[in-house]
Order: structure tokens, then sequence, then C-alpha cells
């Protein structure tokens, strides 16, 4: 009876999840304010000169929207031939060709330029890539990563972990050490600046840690996932990076899932935390036909749109640092002044999210407010610039449907 009783508990066991995640985007990263591209502490002879004065910056990115190999030292931060769909919307502009150097200045469109450093591991088999982009206020660094797992759900979040906290990198092109990510990020930046400003240079105000994407671009599965707690604290694992995420009290779906389109499908998620957003979309992931190649591309324009965000909110809070100490408008230079007003005013029309005048996504507007919102409306007010209206999401569908 004892063997009997046995077995049948052993039957009344959880199934082993049939899902198996196959492809994985992952990308995190940092920007940086450095105080001396506002006091324009370079020559103006230098090629770098052009992130500490505005028309020296619209002669970089003429000559960069033209480039063609990249061996130039700055091209442009998009692909044409990949109509980017950010950029095309963020400057409402079709034909990302025919942006010109004035609304670049005033866009604050980073100039991208290759580091020179890859990243290997022991550990890690797939395709990595290291980006840098010079701002006319700061420097900013995109680390990403295609992973191929082979992992169920559950599975997925200590693999991950390899990537933002446990696995050490080799950096090639350089003489550093085996390093962390965070440490791969400090040196790229401390690279990039030193280029610039000479190895004497210092960090300025830089992100504390990194701003992450995970997208799941594909996987097999049952022809229906249910969106249950199970997917949610794999979803929260990876926006989280806790070491204890199995045993987290899970948050409020509608606090964590952030609003996406009404037509979107149920078991729809683009899932928030304060540093971190994790796309999950099974409609499209388990799409044979797409491969996920509609993910990929959702996911590089999530990244490009999260950067820009980054980097101007580092900005706008180092201004209004400025300010809290006691130093007014005219205390700043002209660049700094500029900059400054300029990154403001994209960064209300992000956080408005008005239709057809700018990206309009529910991540950037939780990304504004989480960052930096009364630093923001402390420097609109300075520059006199209209105040933030109520914040009004784009189309919703809660994540908790499934």
């Amino acid at each position: 009876m004892a063997e009997r009783k046995s077995k049948s508990k052993s039957k009344s066991k959880s199934k082993p999840d049939p899902t198996t995640i196959q492809d994985v985007r992952l990308t995190f990263l940092w920007a940086e304010v450095v105080p001396d591209f506002l006091q324009q502490q370079i020559a103006n002879d230098s090629p770098y000169a052009c992130s500490t004065r505005s028309y020296l910056y619209k002669e970089a990115f003429a000559k960069a929207q033209t480039a063609k190999t990249s061996d130039s030292l700055f091209v442009r931060p998009w692909i044409v031939k990949h109509r980017q769909q950010f950029w095309m919307r963020y400057l409402v502009q079709g034909d990302l060709a025919a942006v010109g150097a004035e609304q670049a200045w005033n866009w604050l469109v980073p100039l991208r330029s290759n580091p020179g450093i890859g990243l290997t591991a022991d550990w890690f088999s797939g395709r990595s890539g290291v980006e840098g982009f010079y701002y006319p206020f700061g420097v900013a660094v995109m680390i990403s990563f295609q992973w191929t797992p082979q992992l169920a759900p559950k599975a997925l979040v200590p693999g991950a972990f390899q990537f933002r906290k446990t696995g050490k990198f080799k950096i090639t092109g350089t003489e550093a050490p085996e390093s962390t990510l965070d440490q791969v990020a400090a040196t790229v930046l401390d690279l990039m600046r030193d280029r610039a400003l000479g190895k004497t240079s210092l960090p300025g105000l830089r992100s504390s840690d990194p701003f992450s994407i995970v997208t799941i671009t594909r996987a097999e599965a049952p022809s229906k996932i249910s969106f249950n707690e199970n997917i949610r604290l794999v979803l929260e694992g990876l926006v989280n990076w806790r070491p204890d995420w199995p045993d987290v009290k899970l948050p409020d779906p509608k606090e964590s899932c952030l609003p996406t389109r009404k037509s979107a499908p149920a078991g729809t998620a683009l899932y928030a935390q304060d540093r971190g957003r994790a796309i999950w979309f099974p409609s499209l992931f388990l799409n044979k036909e797409t491969l996920g190649s509609k993910l990929a591309c959702y996911h590089r324009n999530l990244s490009f749109a999260s950067m820009q965000t980054e980097s101007l909110s580092r900005l706008v809070s180092y201004t209004a640092s400025r300010f809290a100490a006691g130093e007014d408008i005219n205390d700043l230079t002209v660049h700094h002044r500029k900059a400054a007003e300029n990154s403001a005013i994209q960064l209300s029309k992000l956080y408005v999210g008005e239709k057809g005048n700018t990206w309009r996504s529910a991540s950037v507007q939780r990304q504004i407010w989480q960052n930096n919102f009364e630093d923001l409306k402390t420097v609109l007010t300075r520059f006199s610039q209209p105040e933030l209206p109520p914040l009004v999401y784009p189309e919703i569908a809660p994540c908790e449907k499934t």
C-alpha cells in the first residue's frame, strides 16, 4: 500500500515545462555626462571637439551622415537601409538620409564611434557587440548579446545572471584582466573619455547601474502559453537582477506591466522595473515564419530609445544639480545652456508621447518618471519652457490577461 501511495504522489507532481527558449537578445547601457565637454576643455583642432561646440558638432554630423565605412571616426547611429523606427519617429523624419546637421543638434543625436574592443567568454559562444556614442555633453556605451540558451523559462534567469552579474569577459583590444559586465562598461567609458580629453580625465555623472532590455525572440512551446505567476516571476528576475529573485513578492501587474497596443494578443507583456525591461510577446516569438525578426527589430529600437532617454536624463540631472547648488543659467557656458535646453525639450516630448511628434512608448515615459522627473520640471522652468501636462499612456493591453 505504501508503494502505491508513493507512485500516486509521484504522478501528481507537475510536469516539466515544455517551453524552450531558443533565442534571446540582451542589451545593457550606461551614459555619462562629461563636465569638461560642457566647459569646452578640448582644443578646436581635435576631432573630439565636436562634443564641445555646436558648430563643430554640426560639421562632424554632416560628415558622419555621408560616411560609408566603419573606418570613419564617427558615423550616424542608424543604418538607413534598416529604416530604424526609433530614430525615424524621434526625429519625425521618414528619410533618415535627409536629417540635417541643425536638426541633429537640436534633437541631440549622438555620433557612433567604434571603441575598438570586443568581448569573449568561455561560457558564452553567441554574438556580442560593444558600441560607443559621443554626445555634445558626454558619452554612452551599449553592450549587446545574442544568446541561444535552449532553456526552459525558469532556467533562463540563472543563465542571464552570468551576463549581468556573475560571468567574466575577456576584453579584446585592451590589456584589462577578465572583467564583469560593470567593469567592462567602466573600461569603455574611461577609454572613450580619455580619447577625447587625455588620460588625466575624470569620470563625470555616470549611470550607477545599467539600464537593461531583455527580449525573448524565439521559442518552442505548446500552441498556447498562459501568462501566469511563473512567467511573471521569470520576467521579474530579468528586470530586477536580484539574487533572491525566486522568493520575491511579485508587484501588482498594473505597476509592472506597461501599456502596449490595445490590439496586442492576450499574454503579451512589456514588463518593467526601475532599471530594466523584459519583452514577452508569445505571438511573435512562437511564429516560425518571422523567426523573431520583428522582435529583434523591436529590441533594437527600444534599446536606442532607452539610451537616448538615459543620456538626456543624465544631462538634465547634472544641470539641475548645478541650479540646486545656487548657480543660474548665466553661470553655464553657452554650449551647456543650449544642450541642456534641447535635452529638456526632447525629454518632455518623449514624456508626453504625442503621436506624430516623437517616439511613443510607455517604457520611455516610465523611464523618465523614474529617472529624474523633478529635475526635468526644474530645468524646463529655468529655461521658460512649458510645464509638463498630465501623463497619458498609449493604448493599453494589461499583461495580466491570459
